[in-house]
């Protein structure tokens, strides 16, 4: 598996892996803007990126290689700018992003057009290697159409490989390599996914790359549709909290839960470097923990006994009690749907999302919303018994709330259980427990 360590054989380079800042195309999501820069926050981010990641804290590199995008080459100036002795800086157009739409296509070196050139802003930069129109390359995959091209892999394969072979050649024995996503998800021997402004420590030597230490434990990258890989089919593992930048807060849970137990820690053997002898970096499940106990000043009983509950755990308990927790609110949703399937439409429906794996929609106002679900996508329940029905409802909801946070889980099954009294008050009973639930203090699931 690429992203287990292994020790680097003499000679080799230590490169430290650093990912650009937040920049404005990552927080508007448009790919139209070309050669987006930093953001307030990204530059910020990449100010203080040699204090904040640990694997650069008191390290000290001799050359910093960034791609020649704007963003990589704010980042690399930011964070490598003020360090004593000063690096030298390279742009170098093989690091540049894997992808062909604007935001990933930089801009000329010098301009003549009156467009905006990289000279004189980045004049701390040798950008001797990047010619004219350095930032052309074939597209390895087409988005839109969900299409491998072979072409754009292979000329992505053999310029990351000339990349390596360029660092690999260099005098200098401490590198930074500031670049992009994509690019260290296809560096081979790495194939690590990085938020923004973390950095990895890795080794280069003549038999490749090797990922060495990180922030926290890395695994692999999983979402609700399954294991992440790039384009040319291998897995992709991240550190959590870059799973839960990339891919989002459930998709960090889960890849953190299905990686639990596994020899090693988790699925690598990855160092995890910490800041000092307490860790300043929380686990995702911690990180809720907190959550639960803020949300708890908020009012509501549900939410409150959550809180309660975890406010004293640690992250490697956090799984089991999550699941204790989703048991108990789905033994009392089926108890309340069963009752309530003598008061209304016996008609169940599953439905499927991206977020989702099984959801039971019953009569009235559901979790989801009316917007919420693709579709009816295997088959109406009215053929078999209301109760089967309810009972492959409720562990497919049980199943989809093992991949959320202990407050969200708490949040839907409290609103399960509102919608699901609704349908039992609409024809007349339970009114009073209706309005004692509804009055707790909303929570947004």
């Amino acid at each position: 598996m690429s992203c287990k360590r292994r020790p680097p054989l003499e000679p080799y380079k230590t490169v430290y892996l650093v990912r650009h800042g937040m920049a404005a195309h990552n927080v508007t999501g448009n790919l139209q803007l070309r050669d987006p820069r930093l953001t307030r926050d990204g530059r910020e981010q990449a100010g203080s990126v040699r204090a904040s990641a640990p694997v650069l804290l008191g390290r000290a590199v001799e050359l910093v290689v960034a791609s020649p995008l704007r963003r990589t080459l704010e980042t690399a100036i930011l964070a490598f700018g003020d360090q004593l002795p000063r690096p030298s800086f390279i742009a170098h157009p093989d690091a540049q992003e894997t992808g062909v739409h604007p935001s990933d296509t930089g801009s000329e070196v010098d301009s003549d057009t009156g467009s905006e050139a990289l000279m004189p802003e980045f004049a701390d930069f040798d950008l001797g290697l990047c010619g004219a129109r350095w930032y052309d390359k074939p597209a390895p995959y087409d988005v839109l159409a969900r299409v491998r091209h072979e072409a754009g892999c292979d000329a992505l394969r053999q310029r990351l490989e000339r990349l390596s072979a360029w660092l690999l050649s260099r005098p200098e024995r401490s590198i930074a390599l500031v670049s992009h996503h994509g690019v260290f998800a296809h560096l081979a021997g790495v194939e690590m996914e990085l938020g923004n402004c973390e950095a990895l420590e890795a080794t280069l030597d003549a038999s490749g790359w090797a990922v060495q230490r990180a922030s926290s434990e890395v695994v692999q990258v999983r979402t609700a549709t399954g294991i992440i890989t790039n384009y040319y089919g291998l897995t992709l593992c991240a550190t959590v909290g870059a799973i839960g930048s990339v891919h989002g807060k459930r998709a960090a849970i889960l890849s953190e839960r299905r990686n639990e137990g596994a020899p090693g820690g988790g699925l690598g053997f990855v160092e995890v470097v910490k800041l000092g002898a307490t860790s300043q970096l929380e686990s995702h499940d911690a990180r809720d923990a907190a959550r639960s106990r803020a949300s708890s000043r908020a009012g509501g009983q549900l939410p409150s006994f959550v809180s309660g509950v975890t406010s004293g755990v640690s992250a490697g308990t956090m799984p089991t009690l999550r699941r204790l927790m989703v048991s108990v609110g789905m033994i009392a949703f089926v108890a309340l749907a069963g009752l309530s399937r003598g008061h209304g439409e016996r008609s169940l429906r599953l439905f499927a999302r991206e977020d989702r794996v099984f959801g039971l929609a019953l009569p009235g106002p559901h979790l989801n919303g009316p917007n919420a679900s693709i579709g009816p996508v295997e088959a109406k329940l009215n053929t078999v018994k209301p109760i089967r029905g309810i009972v492959i409802g409720a562990f497919g909801e049980m199943y989809a709330l093992m991949s959320v946070s202990p407050m969200e889980a708490a949040a839907r099954i409290k609103k399960q259980l509102i919608d699901t009294i609704g349908t039992i008050a609409a024809r007349g009973h339970a009114q009073l427990l209706l309005a004692r639930l509804s009055a707790l203090a909303p929570i947004t699931a």
